[in-house]
Formats: structure tokens, sequence, C-alpha cells
């Protein structure tokens, strides 16, 4: 027993955490309005190295204000209006930024996370609908700043005035306490937003705050 003892403390991977897995379901309320501008297969399509034809674009060019924002209101295969979990994770990617696992680490530096060690998104077709479909939106016009010409253009997004969304994650609090992930939510709905024109682009938009957390499987043993 003597001789195990001592094995285990020469052998860093002998001291390891065991993962223990906590679900919780999250629900979020938008704050203020939500602009979507998503790269969709339609716009891919028009983009260099696709082999649509310079025709094809223009006619894209030619579609009016509502129907460009219409092709950017995304929907899973059930019809349900929402947004790709990417933009979530994103989110909570900056946010960890300014919230510390423990002691001087932060969940999130300029280049790298640990986020995915300790915290999966549940979410079929890595989509998240927003609740109470369907959700209104309406086209959104305004003058942007192309960033290679310098010069005004018009911007055209759906714009979502009320929205929210539920998510189910995965913890394992082996390595962060639940405590944090509920600070890193209320930091990424105020601080880095969603969409376009979030607050970490310097915009408005996007903004949400918690206004639901609860635990609802606890101590689930990880997967062998």
């Amino acid at each position: 027993m003597a001789k195990e003892t001592e094995r285990k403390k020469k052998d860093p991977e002998s001291r390891k955490k065991e993962p223990e897995v906590k679900r919780v379901v999250v629900t979020c309320t938008g704050v203020s309005a939500l602009l979507l501008n998503p790269m969709t297969p339609e716009i891919l399509k028009t983009l260099p190295g696709s082999g649509i034809s310079a025709g094809a674009r223009k006619m894209r060019e030619e579609i009016s204000p509502e129907e460009m924002a219409e092709s950017k209101v995304l929907k899973n295969k059930k019809g349900e209006m929402g947004f790709p979990v990417e933009y979530l994770f994103a989110c909570l990617v900056a946010a960890g930024r300014k919230v510390q696992v423990e002691k001087k680490t932060n969940i999130s530096t300029a280049e790298t996370t640990l986020l995915p060690s300790f915290l999966t998104i549940e979410a079929e077709e890595d989509f998240i609908p927003f609740l109470d479909q369907p959700v209104a939106w309406e086209t959104d016009i305004r003058r942007v700043v192309n960033k290679t010409t310098k010069g005004a253009m018009a911007a055209v997004r759906p714009k979502f005035r009320s929205w929210a969304f539920r998510v189910v994650i995965e913890v394992d609090v082996a390595e962060i306490a639940l405590a944090k992930i509920l600070q890193l939510f209320r930091v990424a709905g105020k601080t880095q937003g969603l969409g376009d024109f979030r607050p970490s682009k310097k915009g408005q938009f996007g903004r949400f705050a918690l206004t639901g957390w609860e635990v609802v499987e606890v101590a689930l043993a990880a997967a062998a």
C-alpha cells in the first residue's frame, strides 16, 4: 500500500481529478434587439471560388431588402427560427477572458480557451431555436462602413426585437465550479452578446440576460 501511494505521488496522471458532470438547463432572454447576418449557403454561392457566374451574383444584388433579410433568417429542419450553436459558444469563449477558473487563471485568453475541456452545449442539428415560435422579425437597413474601401454601404439584416433561448449544458464540476459558469453566462450576455453590432463589436444589439438556471441531473458519472 505504501508503494502504491508513493507511485501516485510521483505519477502526475494519477493525480488528475475524475470527471463529475452536471447538466443544467439555462434560459436567456434578450434585453436588446438581435441582428442576424449569417454566411448562409446562398451567400456562400456568390463568393469568389464558388463557381457561380458574375451574372448570378448580379441577380442577388437586385433582390429586395426584404428578400435579402429573409434569406438570413435561419431555421432548423422543424422550421424553427434560431441561430447556430457556434454563436453562443464563441460568445462564452470571449466572455471567458473576464471570468477566472481559479485564482490568476482565466477561462480564456486572447489566443486560447479552456472552455471545451469542461463545458458542452447540447444542441440538435448544432442549432439553438428561439423560444415561443414563431418569432417575429423585421427588415433592418442601416448605414455601415466597408472595411476595405472605407466607403458607406447599406447593411440589410433581420432584426428580432423580442427573443429568448434555452439550452442544456454539461459541466465538469471537477474542473470548474457551477457558480463560475453561471457568472460566465451573465458576463457573456452583458459584455459580448450575439449577432451583428453586438457589445463586443462596439454595438448595442444582441445583449441578453440569464433568466433561468436549473440543475436537472447532479453528479453524473462521465462516460467510460
